[in-house]
């Protein structure tokens, strides 16, 4: 197989960075509704450019697409979003938000991690592949691309139920990866899950003054005794049945995990954290 060169790659770099700077430039706050339609039209059109036939379907939030090229043995689905968080509060940023600005070899702006500039790199980097191919890609490639996920991703369990069929592929590429400080790669295998409950509490029927506090419990109380029960001090969700179908990590894993750099592993990167802590016998600190 034939792979792309250092040397090939510089201007699929240059191209990337400026893909970059013209997503990041488009405000897409999906918290609050901005610039949603024109950055999934400008998604597509960059997609559509590399030969890509692009699919828009409506979400409850922003429009879903879903992007196909290539053929092969091998089908590859790539999931990404362009959507981004608020730029609040600005007097923390110290370029503009949606600016893209290099300083001290580093990009900044909404997007240019998590998840723009995750997007354009993968695009930069199929456009090498194809470009070392004869101008074919060497696999088939679908892509997922959604504008909702710093809302929680209201419409993809339904949209996914209703395409699992257009969907399917050998292998999933999640939205993000990592390259260490020594310029190595780093592939997840898998990552936590989350949970989102709502907590309810009613004590009375209307509001009441706080001097009836001494015969009416307040329900911030009893709300706050809830949340304490869900968890053990060491971190094992006590609801009856959360850990039934947990299966512990296999005894082969441990040293394998524990020979890492540890650059590749979880809070490798300063935090400020002085909490930092892992449920006995599911983490490599104990």
């Amino acid at each position: 197989m034939t792979h792309p060169r250092p040397a090939d790659l510089e201007a699929q770099i240059e191209r990337g960075l400026r893909d970059l700077a013209a997503l990041v430039a488009l405000p897409s706050v999906s918290a609050q509704g901005r610039c949603l339609p024109e950055t999934a039209g400008a998604v597509t059109a960059l997609l559509e450019a590399e030969g890509f036939t692009v699919r828009a379907f409506p979400g409850q939030v922003a429009p879903v697409l879903v992007a196909e090229a290539g053929e092969g043995p091998f089908t590859l689905l790539i999931y990404n979003h362009y959507d981004v968080q608020p730029e609040d509060p600005l007097d923390l940023w110290n370029t503009p938000p949606f600016e893209l600005t290099e300083q001290g070899g580093r990009l900044y702006g909404r997007g240019a991690s998590d998840d723009k500039g995750e997007l354009v790199s993968r695009l930069a980097g199929l456009r090498a592949l194809k470009a070392a191919r004869g101008g074919q890609l060497p696999l088939k490639v679908k892509w997922l691309i959604e504008g909702e996920e710093e809302v929680g991703s209201p419409s993809l369990e339904a949209f996914l139920a209703e395409h699992a069929e257009a969907l399917k592929a050998d292998g999933v590429w999640w939205e993000f990866g990592a390259i260490t400080p020594e310029g190595r790669p780093v592939l997840y295998a898998g990552l936590k899950g989350i949970v989102c409950v709502e907590l309810r509490c009613v004590v009375a029927g209307s509001d009441l003054h706080s001097s009836n506090g001494a015969v009416v419990d307040n329900p911030l109380w009893r709300l706050a005794a809830v949340v304490a029960s869900l968890r053990g001090a060491d971190g094992t969700v006590l609801i009856p049945g959360f850990h039934d179908d947990v299966r512990p990590p296999a005894r082969p894993i441990w040293p394998l995990l524990r020979a890492c750099p540890a650059a590749v592993r979880p809070c490798a990167t300063p935090t400020r954290s002085r909490a930092r802590w892992g449920r006995a016998g599911s983490t490599t600190r104990g």
